[in-house]
């Protein structure tokens, strides 16, 4: 089981649990659609603005798959339970 942590920076009592997930792959596409990355023709884009971290979304959930964190403004997390 996974637990998926969304962790506001400027205002941490906003911060919150956005779920609990049976599969790594479930809380990965989950923190991805949350943390606002879509693929638009073969084009990774967060918030609808091409991403300057990353340069496919294949590349995206390599490194949230590998280190289990999103570090952008705010820090999305994934914890194994």
């Amino acid at each position: 089981m996974y637990i998926l942590f969304y962790i506001n920076v400027d205002e941490p009592e906003n911060s919150e649990i956005y779920g609990i997930y049976s599969s790594l792959n479930s809380a990965v596409e989950n923190l991805i659609l949350i943390s606002g990355y879509k693929e638009i023709d073969r084009k990774l884009l967060q918030f609808f603005t091409p991403s300057i971290s990353f340069k496919s979304m294949k590349d995206l959930k390599a490194v949230i798959n590998r280190d289990l964190i999103l570090i952008d403004y705010d820090i999305y997390k994934i914890e194994k339970i």
